[in-house]
């Protein structure tokens, strides 16, 4: 079940932050720049990996994008690991989930995300996005 594994989740590619949810609360990654750059990538590589080994998660969220740095990494760990399942999410509904998530709404209800574009679930570029999520989305 879900809620009873630990959490990565590895984020995008601009402004990234990795996150690790587990029992004993949220624990944050370093903020770091654009992961096109060598030198951010390196670093979030570095702190990813840590994290891996030190909370185990079961379960490693990544953007749809397969092009991201973030995904290639969660993708990298695939490879290697037999105890971890992959969920992809649209980046979009990735922060509305989230708002929903920290303010304990369940919905059903209509979120509105506008913070540039992400890969839909159709594997088209989407803009901002009005998607429909209920308790099961989260």
């Amino acid at each position: 079940m879900m809620k009873n594994k630990t959490i990565l989740a590895v984020g995008a590619d601009i402004k990234n932050k990795f996150l690790i949810a587990d029992k004993k609360g949220l624990h944050h990654g370093p903020e770091i720049t654009d992961l096109s750059d060598a030198d951010s990538y390196s670093l979030f590589k570095k702190e990813a990996t840590k994290a891996v080994k030190k909370y185990t998660p079961g379960i490693i969220a990544h953007d749809l994008h397969p092009g991201y740095f973030s995904t290639i990494f969660a993708k990298d760990i695939a490879q290697t690991s037999t105890t971890c399942d992959f969920f992809p999410i649209q980046h979009h509904h990735a922060h509305i989930a989230s708002v929903m998530h920290e303010y304990g709404l369940k919905g059903p209800a209509i979120g509105v995300s506008f913070d540039g574009t992400g890969y839909g679930t159709d594997g088209n570029i989407w803009g901002g996005e009005f998607l429909w999520l209920t308790a099961g989305d989260l």
